[in-house]
């Protein structure tokens, strides 16, 4: 019996995927998305990033107080405290809720950025509702923990902006995602690198066309022990993006509704194969 085209599509896509990830740790997936106007996105963050303090700090809301990756809006987190010197930005429809009143300032740079955040999440979205449908297929009940019948799913599109450092390379830990599931869409230039731990990771880049799809700590509990972890850090190569950036990149998490967030310490300790 043939198999409606969808269902094949989804097969195929999920053959691929779980090729992939077993031989590299991470998989590629078409985005509709260039480059190029994905990097006008980042310019319109950057611009948002030049806002007083005081302003980009009423732009913060948390979805579930448990959950500590359920932060939606500004962040700036520091190396004193325990993280990586970088400032950042989660837009996803608790945004548009959230930040309502603030989108109605009429500030240039909030209204680019969120105009810019839009268009991105609506790709990124329907990219990952993509490669969850094609794991509903062999994991049936999948896509309802990503995407229930009522309320609005648990996804983050991240804007990240890695500060000049004035020593070292290491812009970002080796670290496990905390999401059950991440597409990497582009970066500002090299730096990130993947593998099963620190002695086999390797450089990998977004390509035109396609985005990075990698498993967070959630993800073996949803589907099975076939899908690895993907390891992976960020170091600084070449030149920074600009006096006061080092680097930026635009990653989107997707987390499975009702499963309890990984602790800072399991998401930076390396896991037994």
């Amino acid at each position: 019996m043939k198999l409606p085209h969808k269902q094949k599509q989804g097969r195929e896509l999920l053959k691929c995927i779980r090729k992939q990830i077993q031989q590299k740790k991470y998989a590629t997936v078409s985005f509709s998305l260039s480059k190029k106007e994905l990097t006008s996105v980042a310019e319109h963050f950057l611009e948002f990033l030049r806002l007083p303090t005081e302003l980009k700090e009423q732009f913060y809301f948390l979805i579930d107080p448990k959950h500590r990756g359920s932060n939606v809006g500004y962040v700036r987190k520091q190396k004193e405290y325990g993280g990586d010197d970088k400032e950042l930005f989660h837009y996803n429809e608790w945004a548009e809720d959230a930040f309502k009143e603030l989108l109605t300032s009429g500030t240039p740079p909030v209204t680019n950025f969120f105009d810019s955040a839009r268009n991105v999440y609506k790709a990124a979205k329907a990219t990952i509702k993509r490669v969850i449908q094609a794991f509903e297929i062999e994991f049936p009940g999948m896509y309802k923990k990503f995407f229930p019948d009522k309320g609005y799913p648990h996804l983050y599109l991240r804007f990240l902006k890695y500060n000049v450092i004035e020593r070292g390379t290491v812009l970002a830990r080796g670290h496990y995602d905390i999401s059950g599931c991440t597409l990497t869409i582009t970066e500002s230039g090299p730096g990130l690198r993947m593998g099963t731990d620190n002695s086999d990771l390797k450089p990998v880049e977004c390509k035109e066309g396609d985005v990075l799809f990698t498993t967070g700590l959630n993800f073996k509990k949803i589907t099975s022990a076939e899908f690895p972890l993907t390891w992976h850090d960020v170091i600084k190569t070449g030149r920074n993006y600009s006096k006061d950036v080092a680097r930026w990149s635009i990653v989107f998490f997707a987390d499975p509704i009702g499963m309890e967030a990984p602790t800072l310490a399991q998401t930076h300790t390396l896991k037994k194969p």
